[in-house]
Formats: structure tokens, sequence, C-alpha cells
């Protein structure tokens, strides 16, 4: 083959990029900043938590859901290296002492020692895994359980406050308001008046025949 031949054939061949053009090529796939993944785990628990509340609280049923919506259509967080969250029994547990001492303060510390955790590491730890604060889920919890025993007993509201832990009848009014929509009072009345003329109550299977005067 002639000179010019040979020049012809090697010019046909694909380049070979070379050592340091490779090395570059690593460096700047090193330096692409991380793709956003959606936090599956939390985007479950707020639809099963959504899930649970569907027939009794359809309020707090669709906060669940704007929540996880909102993770899904952000991408949500790019998950962290060893990011914390609570095991299944942590959970069942920090529930289970939250609705037996719902008529306590519930500092977090003591929370956080039922599931042998500190108070910081639970936090971040209980957020990551409900998809709220602590102290907002406990918020939650109360007016939840208030709404049950305001259609479910005759307790006076100041009664019920207490008894969900809040500080006063003016405390649960104040939230009740905000999350609900209405001041427990008002929501009592609506809520008994659309059952009809009589109120079951299930702890003791009492029937209590309602005024219909008083829905008016």
């Amino acid at each position: 083959m002639t000179i010019a031949g040979q020049q012809q054939a090697r010019g046909s061949e694909p380049d070979v990029p070379s050592r340091g053009d490779a090395r570059r090529d690593i460096r700047s796939t090193s330096q692409m900043p991380p793709r956003q993944t959606i936090d599956r785990d939390r985007v479950d628990n707020l639809l099963g938590q959504a899930l649970s509340l569907l027939s009794k609280d359809g309020e707090a049923a669709r906060r669940y859901i704007q929540m996880a919506r909102q993770l899904i259509d952000g991408g949500g967080a790019c998950l962290p290296k060893g990011r914390s969250l609570l095991a299944d029994w942590q959970v069942r547990r920090t529930k289970h002492f939250i609705h037996e001492n719902l008529a306590t303060k519930l500092r977090i510390e003591a929370v956080a020692a039922s599931v042998r955790l500190s108070a910081s590491y639970f936090s971040r730890a209980f957020k990551a895994t409900i998809g709220m604060s602590y102290s907002d889920y406990v918020t939650q919890v109360r007016i939840d359980e208030s709404k049950r025993l305001l259609v479910e007993c005759t307790l006076p509201i100041s009664e019920i406050a207490l008894v969900c832990g809040f500080a006063d009848q003016s405390h649960l009014t104040r939230l009740f308001r905000r999350l609900v929509g209405a001041p427990p009072s008002a929501w009592r009345r609506e809520t008994l008046c659309a059952l009809g003329s009589k109120a079951v109550f299930p702890d003791d299977g009492a029937i209590i025949p309602l005024n219909r005067e008083s829905c008016r």
C-alpha cells in the first residue's frame, strides 16, 4: 500500500479519546447535580394516613393528600445519605404512647425515650417517616379525639378540652377553628343534626334523642 493509501486508511479509523479526555469526562460527570428522587416511603405514609381518615375527616385526609402531591410534583427532596426513619415498631409504639397519654403535655423527650431515641434524632426521624412535625401530629390527634368526643359523649366542651390535652376551652376552640373551619360548639351542633333525630353512643349503646328545634 502506498503512503497516501496508508494515511487515508488511518484517517477513516474512529478517534480514540486520550487519557486526559477520559479524566475530564469523569470529572464532569461526577460534578453533575444529583437527580431529584421522590421520597416514596413518605408519600406512601401520607396517602395511608389520608386513607385511614377519609371516612372520618375529609378535611384532614385532604391535607395529607395535598402534602403527598407536593412531594410528587416537586420531585421530593434529594434523599440524604443515611436518612433516618422510624422502624415500624417505633411508629406503632409512638402512636400508642400519644393516644394513651393524650391528656398530658406529651413532651417529645418522653415519647422519644419510649422508643429508645434522643429527642433530636426522634424529631428528625418522625418528620421524615410521618410527613409532618411531631407537634403538628399531636395537635391533629388531639383535634381528632375532640371531634370524636363531641359527637359520642355529652361532656361539656371545657372538659373535652382537658381530656384531649388542651390547656383550656379557648385553646381547643382556637386550634379547632383553624384546622376544622368552625368552633367546636357549632361543629358539634351541625354534626349531631346531620345524624338525624337520634345520636348513637357506641361506648355504652345509649341512644339520646335530639331536639330538632336546636338544629335550626
